[in-house]
């Protein structure tokens, strides 16, 4: 395959959104550089073992691409590839202005488009795979899809008359492509690929790799991975839990030369008066797919994955799973409302079980059982090098017992103790079903450069450089659950869960925000910075400031500052990016638990000293 055809194949684009320092969740490729380096902007490439692997993002996923070898060939593989990757960005992305999927949904029923070939390519992909699953998979569900508040959860819910009026715009064979030219004919109509661009990067970046001589690699988008040739590692390495269930691994399994894609119902989803609603919307009803918590495809080809994986999801375990049987060229497993696993009959042929090492689960000292301080023959950390156990004590309601609260977050002081602890005990304190070599260190300690945010409009509406998030009395951030557990479990404490910390907002009286019914935007620190508010703080404030703002306890910043990891796996309270809705009392929604976000920190909880069950 010569490159020029490789060229053709890389159907990539970028689903940022718009280039503000408000989408600095999505991870940036790791440098070594400072930020105003000239060559910032150059792919790193990583050593580990005998292979080699850039990080990129685009599509609004973390792309991670590693081939076996360490040499110039190799290099030259992965930069190429890594290149293509920005080079095709600014084409397909749906919300980045004046890229070609952009400009197709904004002079829909208007003239036609010139758009370059990868873009004809992925729409000719994308109906033909509409046909295939007989338009399960809906390339023009754009229309419907807008009128849903995923990403905005301030917006109502759309009323049956406007899914219906929006369902008459949905029809991938009304999709115009032409040899140079791409088409919505009816004005409102729009595209919305939903992960199928995902899929198609992968295949095309591997594609590459080949061309280059590459025999061994992985593409891994998110959940999303596509392999080639022998090879182990954590890339490789697929893990099927139940979203709702945290902690609960229903398969750990690797594929060889095939692709995995997994769709659930809680990423990207909506929370609505404590429901979730997942973010997979049927295009016969407009209405979410319900059936499912998640779906996991393996098929030769990544967009035959992602693409059978939606149209699964969307006909739930019963139908779906017969659906799948009558298809050999994927293999499912589905994992229902009750958590239960269905696998299709050629599961265990494509889905090779995962080796995994011995797991010491370590079990609490004495003192975690109670709230008395920390023993004195904790192995090699010194009580004093522990952060006070001192906490705000959280009267018990109907459903909540008693409990203590940190008062505030978790400080980037406490947690490089924790850190200095970790070092002398490597994984002493590791949740049971954290990934093998996962790294505690917060996103925000390694050097970074989010190409989009270091410079132009975004930097200057929310400046920011290397030390914005390191703070000594500042919230630690870029935290995943996987931290914030060890964390609770080095100091002696716990997590607290969703209901405790809306119990600690709430009080007594059930009020809105912790300082009542009233919205005051000076009693918290929120998004309004972004409208004129300047509070001082467009980022995370100190941990103990915004005195007015306290809970009715005296606990500060359970309303924004900075969003907080609950033991369920959800980030909750808003932060110093959300509206007023966003810091409520109870918002919040489930995060992956490698999420990481400027924004996201957490604090600790415990039992009362009465309490003899100590931290649950």
């Amino acid at each position: 395959m010569s490159l020029a055809r490789v060229r053709v194949l890389i159907l990539v684009g970028c689903g940022l959104a718009v280039a503000l320092l408000w989408f600095l969740e999505l991870e940036p490729a790791s440098v070594d550089v400072p930020l105003d380096h000239p060559e910032a902007a150059a792919p790193r490439i990583l050593r580990s073992g005998g292979s080699s692997r850039v990080e990129q993002v685009a599509l609004g996923r973390l792309f991670t691409i590693e081939a076996e070898g360490q040499d110039a060939r190799t290099d030259a593989a992965l930069t190429d590839a890594a290149r293509h990757l920005d080079e095709l960005d600014a084409r397909l992305s749906e919300w980045r202005p004046g890229s070609d999927v952009w400009q197709i949904n904004a002079r829909a029923g208007h003239d036609p488009v010139e758009v370059h070939q990868d873009t004809r390519g992925l729409l000719r992909a994308a109906v033909s795979l509409s046909t295939a699953t007989g338009g399960l998979y809906e390339p023009t569900l754009g229309a419907v899809r807008v009128l849903w508040p995923f990403g905005d959860p301030g917006r109502p819910l759309p009323l049956r008359a406007d899914l219906d009026r929006a369902l008459r715009l949905v029809d991938a064979s009304r999709l115009n492509i032409e040899s140079r030219t791409a088409r919505l004919p009816e004005e409102g109509m729009r595209l919305a690929l939903d992960g199928l661009d995902v899929a198609f990067v992968a295949g095309a970046a591997m594609a590459l790799l080949e061309v280059h001589g590459i025999r061994s690699a992985v593409v891994r988008a998110g959940r999303d991975v596509f392999t080639r040739g022998e090879g182990e590692g954590d890339l490789r390495t697929v893990v099927v839990a139940n979203p709702r269930w945290p902690g609960r691994t229903v398969q750990r399994f690797t594929v060889r030369d095939r692709a995995a894609a997994t769709i659930d119902d809680v990423h990207g989803a909506l929370v609505h008066e404590g429901q979730v609603i997942p973010p997979v919307l049927d295009p016969r009803s407009g209405e979410p797919a319900l059936g499912c918590r998640s779906v996991t495809v393996v098929a030769d080809d990544p967009l035959l994955a992602r693409a059978h994986a939606t149209a699964i999801f969307i006909l739930g375990p019963d139908r779906g799973l017969a659906w799948a049987e009558q298809r050999p060229e994927v293999a499912t497993l589905i994992v229902d409302t009750d958590g239960r696993a269905h696998r299709s009959s050629g599961w265990d042929e494509v889905a090779l079980p995962v080796d995994l090492p011995a797991v010491a689960v370590v079990q609490a000292p004495p003192h975690q059982q109670g709230d008395s301080g920390p023993s004195s023959s904790s192995r090699s950390v010194r009580p004093s090098a522990r952060p006070s156990r001192d906490g705000v004590v959280v009267p018990g309601d109907a459903e909540t017992r008693a409990f203590r609260l940190d008062r505030t977050e978790v400080t980037n002081t406490a947690y490089r103790q924790f850190l200095e602890a970790e070092r002398a005990e490597p994984h002493a304190f590791c949740h049971p079903d954290e990934p093998e070599g996962h790294d505690h260190t917060p996103r925000y300690y390694r050097p970074f450069s989010p190409r989009l945010t270091r410079s132009g409009f975004a930097g200057a509406l929310a400046p920011f450089d290397h030390r914005t998030f390191r703070d000594p009395d500042k919230p630690v951030v870029g935290v995943a659950f996987w931290d914030a557990w060890a964390f609770a479990r080095w100091s002696g404490k716990r997590l607290p869960n969703r209901r405790e910390l809306e119990r600690a907002c709430r009080g007594r009286d059930g009020r809105i925000w912790p300082f009542g019914d009233i919205w005051d935007p000076r009693a918290v620190n929120s998004g309004g910075e972004r409208d004129g508010e300047h509070d001082g703080h467009t980022y995370a404030a100190p941990a103990d400031s915004f005195p007015a703002g306290a809970s009715p306890d005296g606990c500060l910043h359970l309303s924004g500052n900075v969003a907080e990891w609950t033991e369920d796996e959800w980030v909750v309270g808003g932060s110093s990016r959300s509206n007023a809705s966003g810091t409520a009392c109870g918002a919040g929604r489930p995060r992956e638990p490698s999420f990481r976000a400027f924004d996201v920190g957490f604090r600790c909880a415990a039992g009362t000293q009465s309490d003899e069950g100590g931290a649950r």
